[in-house]
């Protein structure tokens, strides 16, 4: 089970920028490449939520990026479940405990906040 790519992450942070309002852009390269490098040796053999909850938390952690590094570290694990067609029910009300999780650098507890709050999956075709 592979982590998202840079490149994808960087994607991911240029649209949310975008979408918020925020700056765009890379404040430190090395904390991007730092915050995957910590995911990939702390989650060997974890599972899929606790690798995507180490995700969010390394990215908030690290700040790679000029703006918005809470917001893309919550994307990019809701991006990471989504690839194993798992979905997240997010509403805005939730957007406070989810800011605090991710300031706590809490893993294990974002991953048991994701495990609670999935959504059925949408029909395919």
């Amino acid at each position: 089970m592979r982590t998202l790519k840079a490149s994808e992450i960087l994607l991911l942070h240029a649209a949310l920028a975008t979408q918020l309002c925020q700056p765009r852009g890379v404040a430190e390269p090395r904390a991007l490449v730092a915050a995957l490098d910590e995911v990939e040796a702390a989650t060997v053999d974890a599972d899929l939520f606790t690798r995507a909850a180490a995700l969010a938390t390394a990215l908030a952690r690290h700040q790679p990026f000029r703006a918005g590094n809470g917001a893309v570290g919550l994307a990019a694990a809701l991006l990471l479940l989504r690839r194993y067609d798992l979905h997240v029910r997010l509403e805005p009300a939730d957007l406070p405990a989810l800011r605090a999780l991710l300031a706590s650098g809490d893993a294990a507890a974002l991953a048991s906040w994701l495990r609670t709050h999935l959504a059925a999956s949408p029909a395919g075709p």
